[in-house]
């Protein structure tokens, strides 16, 4: 599922702007009512800007409501609009593999897919920069930084997180090797930025140098594997991470070209005492 939302038929999303009216309360509290009679004009001037927002399902005709202060139901007091929330398209495959299966060791983790031939003519249209970006989703894994010989845990950042903050040298933090069956191979970056607290990390593309339609990908990083979190988990409950092909950085970054969901594959579960695979060394 993925992040394309629409509020009242127009577009949003990934990152998403809503226009709300700035609330006025008495200092009791109430909030004033209008009528025809009062003849009072009035503007809405304010604006609040909401970052993603996310579900993983599709869902439509959802309640958008403001505050003026406070996140208590009472503070609520008025319907600004609807939302929907639309699913992209999908890749033709997408999965997760680990190198070793032991759980609570250092293992590279391979993020493979297949875009589509059906996007072709957004990819080869694109004006602006387009992104990557993979959403880690099992609580299972954490992501350590791929260049570091103590294999130490990626951390957050103010420096390196956002758009237009992206830098070569965080996608050699993050990502151990890049692939594709492409005749002009992976496209060479031009930065990563990550927000780590959303477990979120993007790969930024040059204009005219992103994704090519119809061909295969594969991603690897190095993670740490964790115990279940509960005894009733199953290592298919949920993807291992999320993959979204972003569409124009700055004509259409609300919407996602394709989206897919990373499955670990079901005939290499992940398992305690079984053979691991050191990030740097290999097999042991």
């Amino acid at each position: 599922m993925g992040p394309q939302d629409l509020l009242e038929g127009s577009g949003g999303s990934f990152w998403h702007e809503v226009c709300h009216p700035r609330a006025f309360r008495h200092s009791s509290g109430d909030v004033p009512t209008w009528s025809a009679s009062m003849r009072a004009p009035w503007r809405r001037t304010s604006q609040a800007d909401f970052e993603r927002i996310w579900s993983d399902e599709g869902r439509r005709n959802l309640k958008v409501c403001w505050s003026d202060g406070g996140a208590a139901a009472s503070d609520f007091v008025m319907e600004a609009g609807r939302l929907d929330i639309e699913d992209p398209p999908m890749m033709i495959y997408s999965t997760a593999n680990v190198v070793g299966t032991a759980l609570g060791e250092v293992t590279p983790l391979v993020l493979a897919f297949k875009t589509s031939g059906a996007s072709a003519a957004l990819y080869r249209t694109v004006e602006n920069a387009m992104l990557l970006t993979i959403m880690l989703e099992d609580p299972h894994f954490t992501l350590l930084k791929a260049s570091c010989l103590g294999a130490a845990e990626v951390v957050g950042t103010s420096e390196y997180n956002g758009l237009n903050r992206e830098d070569q040298i965080v996608c050699g933090w993050l990502f151990r090797e890049l692939w594709s069956s492409s005749a002009n191979g992976f496209p060479v970056p031009n930065g990563c930025f990550y927000v780590h607290e959303d477990r979120t990390y993007s790969i930024v593309f040059d204009p005219k140098n992103g994704l090519a339609d119809n061909s295969e990908y594969q991603i690897v990083l190095n993670v740490r594997t964790s115990a279940f979190v509960s005894p009733n988990w199953k290592w298919d409950d949920k993807p291992v991470a999320r993959l979204f092909s972003m569409d124009d950085s700055i004509l259409r970054s609300e919407y996602a070209v394709e989206a897919g969901a990373c499955y670990l594959r079901p005939d290499r579960p992940l398992t305690q005492g079984a053979p691991s695979a050191d990030a740097l060394g290999g097999f042991k």
